[in-house]
Parts: structure tokens; C-alpha cells; sequence
């Protein structure tokens, strides 16, 4: 398979825009912009439009007046990519039951981001060649810039490399067990490059604006007044992030008939597996002409062990009313991972049918996920030192700090865990041909979930997160942090630090979810023609978040970063003879967007989808078709979100038309 396809650029979407006043939103421009605005203190200067760096005078700045633009346009919603896949599959009869069988792929992803600029708060000490103070004072200035005509917009671009492979034996016995033996071992290598940042290292930015020299010396007053060589010093920032994954797996497994009960054969599938799993990489920061380095790797090895009985206690051979089938279904997983311990995860299922047509399920279980490599390993997941500007209540009057945030993966995790049950009718009646019903409700308790804490909403002001933050660090506690080797990947002044926040990954948080899912379906036999309706509903009655351990659950269903309320799908098809078609209509419910004042409503977002189909041969061979997904060229609803929609609910593509052509033999 080849697939390719352009970027979508932000410029290509009206509703794609930081500033939603005209919608009834916000103002989300940003104020990093050229020209710039300089910050004294906390009162902002706007730098005039027509500057160049030069022969500022008072005159020309009004206290607390500030430059807006809107950045955001100018990079991609979704990046360039092209991709080539290859897959081979086959299987050779040996003889006495026994089958040989192979199978692999190999995937090659390549990427572009066109980003949306560099920016940054740059502090201008009184020793820059072009230093300027509205106030008159000597200290030193913040001026918020933009760094796009200071070497470009980066283009950061990226790739993965992916393959596995899987060869095996299946042997089939008389006393119908059937056993399988496989082996399988598979590499990705990925490699994101951005090599147009901005270089905060000693031999960087902070060195050419503490310059004196007007011809080295960066000048952030005025538009693009900075020669070439100072824009290549400064802008070759680098964070390249090389990682390898490799995966080795051994697995044996058989089912078969036990032994014969009254209600049908008693059954059991069992079965063994050794992995092993390693993650290596490679962090490149610093700069381009002196790259800091740092490897990693980590890798552990799993032996696991599961079993499953099917226990038939009433069925064709021995039903009676009121028990036309009951059956019963136990199963567990016994896991042991070199390096967090072991796990043992029950399952208990079951069905009755008291009539035909109509049949009663339930099931219950434990679950499990291990932390991924990337998760544990501290040199993974954004490892290193960030400047973060987050809301705050411990330095009054202001409402939002500079700090540092620490990122990567913890050793210490813990895997998540999860409970569910669940409870369920099948309908299928005979007086209704072709109808089928089913109606599901569940319940999931979720615990230890894995959090990166950087970033995160009430980080600075929560109590819950009191753990995780220091809000009135020392000169010394800074200093030896900013000085410990970790990499330091956005620029960070000391003296404008407030708080140390450890944002690396946590087993904080918990989830507790119960909802419905509704699935109908009726199918009509027309005379030639075959006419199909469907429906798929899910609500989600409750979903409870816990951000922290020992913080109460709180109901965020139906709100913006959370799933919708109501979701469904309905389709109505027809066919006949070589044609057919199928009309879709895709519902997500309303929802709103609370943490902002007022809170606000977004609309429910429908979309229509379209498909036809041609059989150009009597043997089905050769088929033509044309899909459109978004048939109405529906907009996404309004989020006063920088972007101006959710991309979590909403996609930014609209319609798009396919045409396919496909021959077998």
C-alpha cells in the first residue's frame, strides 16, 4: 500500500483561528509577536509597528498596551505524511494434521510539521547593544517575540520505520484439540527532528542579547533587525528524539474438549508466553553545533499463563422451559514482569437463554495494563526541564507564575487496574425475520492511572497536589536543578522562578464509568432487493474522575476533554443484484465547556456519510466504489478553544470524496 497526502494547513480553515470574538468567544492571539511588546515588571509596552530597533524614544510606548497576532495559522492542523506498507501471509498443509504458517509486514511513515513559529519571553539586560527601557530604568526587560522573521517558521520533519515478523506450527488432533505454537519478533525505529529552535543553551540566546556589540548583538525591538549570523546562533536549538523498540514473543496455546456433560462438552483453552520487550533512544538537545546527548535503555521480560473452562449446563441435548441454554465461562491470566512483580486477573462470564430468541449475559473481571517502557524509563516522555507559565494563587496579586517544570517517566509506576462487569439481553425474535436486538449496561472502575502531572490544570493551587510542587523554591534549590545535567528544553530565567513542579509521570488517577449501549438492527428481503436499517446509541450515564489519590470522584461526562453523553449511529442500505448503497448519519450529543465563565453549551455535531458500490463481473471480482464522509460539508461546532474547535469530537477535513477500484483473483 502507498498512501500520501498534503498538509492541512491552518490558513485553509476559516473556523481555524485564535481570535473567536467574531463567534461570541475569546481572544486567544497571542502575545508573542513581531514586533514585540516589552514587559517592565508586569506593565506591557507595545514595540510601534514600523520599528526597527533603533532610536526608540518614550514617546513611542503606552503603558499598559500590548501586540496580538494570530500565530496559529500559519501552521498545520494535520502535517504532510507518506507511507508505503508491504504485508506477506502464508500457510502449507505438512501432512498428519500439521500446518506451517508465516506471516509479516514492513511500514516506512514519513512526516512534516510545518510549526507555527518560535516564540519566546527573551530578558534584555542593559548591557545589549540595543537595549530600551520605556520607564527609563536600567534593569532588565522581557520582550515578548516572536522569532519568525528571525530565521523562518521550522519545518520539523520525522519518520518510522516498522516490521514484524511471525512463523508458526498448528497441529490438529482426533480428539478435536487443536494446539499452536508461534514465534514472533518485530523493531520500530522513530526519529522526530526539530532543529530550528531556539538555542537556550550558554553559547545561545542569552549570550547575543547580554552583547554589547551592535554588529552580534540580537535585537528584539524591531522587525527582522538581526543579520544572519546572529539568526543562525540563535536559532539552532535542536530536540531530536531517536527511539528503538523491540519485541520478542513465544507463545503456546491448545483447546479442545474435556470431557462430555448433559448440556454439551465441557471445554478449556490453555496456554503459556514469554516476551520481552526493550526500548532504547536518544535524546539530542543543546544545539545543532553542540549537541547534548543522552541515551537510553530499558527493557524488561514477562512470563505469563492464562486458562479459560466453557461449561455447558443446559443446552440443545438436555433444555426444559425456562432453560433453553446456560452456560458458564472462567477464565484467568497469570502474569510475572522482571520489573514491577506479578498479576493474576480473574474473568467470570455468563448466558441463559429462557426462551429462543431470547438470551440473558453477564460478565465480571480484572484487568490490568503495565506501564509502557516509554513510561518508566526517566529518560523518556519529554525528559527534561521545561519554563512553564501556569495559573497560580501563591504570589498575589498575580494570577498566573513562571516556573519549572520537570518532565520523563518514573521507575516507581505501578501498572493500572481495572475492574468491569457488565450485564446484557440478545432479541431475536422468530415472529420478527431479520431482527436482532441488543442491550448492554456497564460498569468500569479504573484506579492507578497514569498521569503526566505537567501542565496539568490546578498543578499550583489543587491542595491534592501538594506532593507534587514547591512553591517558594531557593536561589540554591534552582540553581542546582537548572545546573544537574537534565536538559533544559525551553528557555528558563532563574530569577523569574516561582515554583519547581514535578510533572513526570504518576499512578494518580482513577475513573469510574457506567453507561448503555444500544445496538438495533432489521433486515428486509424485498424480492430481488435486500433493504437494511441499523442503530447504534451509546449514553454514558456517569463518568467520575479522580485526579489525585484521595480526591473525590468528580462528574465530568459531557464535558469538553471528556466523552459526550449520547453518541449514535444510524445506517439504512439497499441492494441489488450488483449495486448497493449504504446512507449513514453519525450523532454526538451536546456538551459543554466548564473551567471557563460562563460556562458554554456546544452544539451537538451531526454528519451524513455516503457509500455506493458496483460488482462490475458476475463473480465479484472486479469492484468499483464511491465513499464521502462528511457529505454535507458540515463545519465542526464552535469550542472557544484556541483553534476554534475540538479536535477530540470533530474532524478539521469536512467532506472527502474516495473513489476505489478493486480486482482480486
Amino acid at each position: 500500500e502507498r498512501n500520501q497526502h498534503s498538509a492541512l494547513r491552518g490558513y485553509n480553515r476559516d473556523f481555524f483561528t485564535s481570535d473567536l470574538r467574531s463567534r461570541g468567544g475569546s481572544d486567544f492571539r497571542s502575545q508573542q509577536c513581531v514586533p514585540g511588546t516589552i514587559l517592565v515588571g508586569t506593565t506591557p509596552y507595545a514595540i510601534p509597528q514600523n520599528s526597527t530597533g533603533t532610536g526608540l524614544t518614550a514617546a513611542q510606548f503606552t503603558a499598559n498596551t500590548r501586540n496580538l497576532c494570530d500565530n496559529l495559522r500559519r501552521g498545520d492542523i494535520i502535517p504532510k505524511l507518506e507511507r508505503t506498507s508491504i504485508m506477506a501471509s502464508a500457510e502449507q498443509d505438512v501432512g498428519a494434521g500439521l500446518t506451517a504458517f508465516a506471516e509479516g509486514f514492513y511500514s516506512r511513515r514519513e512526516f512534516t510539521i510545518h510549526s507555527a513559529g518560535v516564540t519566546a519571553n527573551l530578558t534584555v539586560p542593559n548591557t545589549n547593544a540595543f537595549y530600551f527601557n520605556p520607564t527609563g530604568g536600567t534593569g532588565p526587560v522581557t520582550v515578548q517575540y516572536d522569532l519568525a522573521l528571525d530565521g523562518g517558521l521550522p519545518n520539523d520533519p520525522g519518520a518510522a520505520n516498522s516490521w514484524l515478523a511471525v512463523a508458526g506450527l498448528r497441529r490438529s488432533f482426533a480428539n478435536d484439540w487443536r494446539a499452536e505454537v508461534a514465534v514472533s519478533t518485530g523493531r520500530s525505529a522513530d526519529v522526530v527532528r526539530r532543529t530550528q529552535n531556539l538555542n537556550t543553551t550558554t553559547a545561545g540566546i542569552n549570550q547575543y542579547l547580554a552583547s554589547n556589540n551592535p554588529a552580534v548583538a540580537f535585537n528584539p525591538f524591531g522587525i527582522g533587525a538581526n543579520n544572519a549570523t546572529t539568526i543562525a546562533a540563535v536559532r539552532n536549538g535542536q530536540f531530536q528524539i531517536h527511539g528503538d523498540t523491540k519485541l520478542t514473543t513465544v507463545s503456546l496455546q491448545g483447546d479442545g474438549p474435556l470431557l462430555q456433560l448433559p448440556g454439551g462438552a465441557l471445554r478449556m483453552a490453555v496456554g503459556a508466553e514469554y516476551r520481552r520487550d526493550s526500548l532504547g533512544g536518544l535524546l539530542e538537545s543543546g544545539s545543532t553545533t553542540a549537541p547534548v546527548l543522552v541515551p537510553n535503555g530499558i527493557s524488561r521480560h514477562v512470563y505469563a499463563g492464562f486458562a479459560e473452562l466453557f461449561v455447558p449446563l443446559f443446552g440443545a441435548s438436555n433444555s426444559m422451559p425456562g432453560m433453553r441454554r446456560l452456560d458458564l465461562s472462567i477464565a484467568g491470566r497469570h502474569e510475572d514482569y522482571s520489573d514491577f512483580g506479578t498479576t493474576t486477573n480473574p474473568k467470570l462470564g455468563m448466558n441463559w437463554s429462557p426462551v429462543d430468541g431470547l438470551l440473558f449475559r453477564g460478565s465480571w473481571g480484572k484487568s490490568f495494563r503495565a506501564p509502557g517502557l516509554a513510561e518508566n524509563d526517566p529518560k523518556s516522555g519529554g525528559y527534561g526541564l521545561y519554563g512553564d507559565t501556569l495559573p497560580c494563587s501563591h504570589r498575589p496579586p498575580a494570577t498566573t507564575c513562571f516556573g519549572i517544570g520537570l518532565a520523563g517517566g518514573n521507575p516507581d509506576l505501578k501498572p493500572e487496574k481495572a475492574t468491569t462487569w457488565s450485564v446484557g439481553m440478545d432479541l431475536t425474535p422468530a415472529a420478527l425475520p431479520g431482527f436482532r436486538a441488543s442491550l448492554t449496561y456497564w460498569d468500569v472502575k479504573y484506579l492507578n492511572q497514569i498521569v503526566g502531572l505537567r501542565g496539568t490544570a490546578g498543578l499550583l493551587t489543587n491542595p491534592i497536589y501538594a506532593t507534587y510542587r514547591n512553591l517558594a523554591p531557593t536561589a540554591t534549590e534552582i540553581n542546582a536543578l537548572l545546573t544537574s545535567g537534565l536538559p533544559i528544553n525551553s528557555p528558563i530565567n532563574a530569577t523569574q522562578v516561582t515554583y519547581i513542579q514535578d510533572g513526570r509521570r504518576q499512578n494518580v488517577g482513577g475513573t469510574f464509568a457506567k453507561g448503555i449501549d444500544l445496538d438495533v438492527s432489521q433486515t428486509w428481503d424485498l424480492g430481488g432487493s435486500r433493504l437494511r436499517f441499523s442503530a447504534m446509541v451509546t449514553r454514558i450515564d456517569s463518568l467520575k474522575t479522580a485526579v489525585a489519590p484521595g480526591a473525590t470522584p468528580i462528574e465530568v461526562v459531557n464535558t469538553l476533554n471528556y466523552p459526550q453523553r449520547w453518541r449514535g449511529r444510524a445506517s439504512v442500505g439497499w441492494s441489488r443484484g450488483m449495486f448497493d448503497s449504504l446512507l449513514t448519519l453519525n450523532h454526538v450529543g451536546s456538551y459543554t465547556q466548564t473551567g471557563v465563565t460562563p460556562i458554554r453549551d456546544i452544539a451537538s455535531y451531526r454528519t451524513v456519510d455516503l457509500h455506493t458500490g458496483f460488482r462490475l463481473d458476475e463473480d465479484n471480482s472486479l469492484q468499483l466504489s464511491f465513499d464521502v464522509q462528511n457529505l454535507l460539508d458540515k463545519a465542526p461546532p464552535f469550542v472557544n478553544l484556541s483553534g476554534g474547535y475540538d479536535p477530540q469530537t470533530a474532524s478539521p477535513i469536512l467532506r472527502m470524496v474516495t473513489a476505489g477500484l478493486r480486482k482480486t483473483w
